[in-house]
C-alpha cells in the first residue's frame, strides 16, 4: 500500500504544479499582442497585467490564477477521496486502521495546493532555462512566472473560506491605506499560517472525511458555508499543523518573489496600483 500512496502523493503534486503553469497574465498579453515581460515590473501576475492592459483584464487575470489554485485542491480532493479511499479501504489493515491512516494522509490533498503556488512562480520553462543558462538566475528570469499572490488565495479559499476571509480583510485594509498591492499582498500572506492556530477557524471544507460514514465522492461545495459543521479544534491538530506549515512556507516563498518590491518600499519608489491622490490633484 505504501507504494501506491507514494505513487498518489506524486500524482496529487503533479495536479497542482501542471494547473499553475497556467499563466493567465501571459496567455491574455499574447492576445493582445503585448509583451508584459517588457512592460512595468516585466512581472506576468495580475497586477502588472492591471498596469498593461487595464483593470478589467487585470482582474480577469487575478480571478483565474486564483481559480487554477482553487481547481487544483479541489481536483486533488475528489482524487484522494476516490482512488485514495480505494487504496486505503482494499487494504489488509482493520476498519478503525483503515479510518485513521485515510484521515491522516487526507493532508496530502494541500500538496497540490502548495504544488499550483510553485508552479506559478516557478513554471517548468523556468526551470529548463536554469539548467540551460547554468543556473545564471538573471538570464533564466525571463521564463519566471507569477507572484504567488492571486495563486495562494486561490488555495486558502479552497481550504477554509474563513480563513481566506481574514486574509481578504487583511489584504484590502492595507491596501485601501497605503494603495501597495505588493504590501499588502506580503503582509495578508505571511500572517496565514497564524489563522488555523485560532480556534474555530480551522474549517478544512475541502476534506469532509473524518465522518466516514458520510464520505462523499466529490466534496459539496455547500459544506464549505454550514457554520454548525466546523470541525472541532482538538481532534484534528494534524490538519492544523500542515496548514500552519504549508502557509508559512508560501508566506516565505511569497516575500521571496517580492524581494524586489521590498527594495523599492524601502526606497520609496514602489508604484502604487491606483494612485488616487495624483487624480485629485489633476482635477484641481
Amino acid at each position: 500500500m505504501g507504494g501506491k500512496l507514494f505513487g498518489l502523493s506524486l500524482l496529487i503534486i503533479c495536479i497542482g504544479y501542471v494547473l499553475g503553469n497556467i499563466l493567465f497574465g501571459l496567455l491574455v498579453s499574447k492576445i493582445k499582442h503585448v509583451d508584459l515581460r517588457t512592460i512595468g515590473s516585466g512581472n506576468v501576475g495580475a497586477t502588472n497585467t492591471s498596469r498593461a492592459l487595464g483593470k478589467k483584464i487585470g482582474i480577469l487575470v487575478l480571478l483565474c490564477d486564483m481559480l487554477k489554485a482553487w481547481v487544483a485542491v479541489m481536483l486533488a480532493s475528489v482524487v484522494y477521496q476516490t482512488l485514495g479511499h480505494s487504496i486505503i479501504f482494499n487494504s489488509n489493515y482493520t476498519i478503525i486502521e483503515k479510518e485513521q491512516t485515510y484521515i491522516k494522509f487526507g493532508t496530502l490533498i494541500y500538496l497540490s495546493g502548495f504544488f499550483a503556488i510553485i508552479g506559478h512562480c516557478f513554471p517548468i520553462f523556468y526551470i529548463i532555462a536554469l539548467f540551460k543558462f547554468k543556473f545564471n538566475f538573471e538570464k533564466a528570469k525571463q521564463f519566471s512566472g507569477g507572484k504567488g499572490a492571486a495563486a495562494t488565495a486561490g488555495v486558502f479559499a479552497a481550504i477554509s473560506p474563513w480563513i481566506f476571509l481574514c486574509a481578504f480583510l487583511v489584504f484590502i485594509t492595507l491596501f485601501l491605506i497605503f494603495r501597495y498591492v505588493s504590501l499588502s499582498s506580503m503582509v495578508a500572506i505571511s500572517t496565514v499560517c497564524l489563522y488555523p492556530l485560532i480556534p474555530r477557524l480551522d474549517f478544512l471544507y475541502m476534506l469532509n472525511i473524518f465522518n466516514i460514514k458520510t464520505i462523499l465522492p466529490i466534496p459539496s461545495v455547500v459544506y464549505a458555508y454550514q457554520v454548525d459543521t466546523l470541525i472541532n479544534y482538538n481532534i484534528n491538530w494534524e490538519y492544523i499543523l500542515t496548514i500552519f506549515i504549508i502557509g508559512f512556507s508560501i508566506g516565505m516563498l511569497i516575500l521571496y518573489k517580492h524581494k524586489d518590491n521590498i527594495v523599492r518600499l524601502n526606497a520609496k519608489t514602489e508604484k502604487p496600483l491606483f494612485n488616487y491622490h495624483k487624480k485629485q490633484q489633476k482635477n484641481l
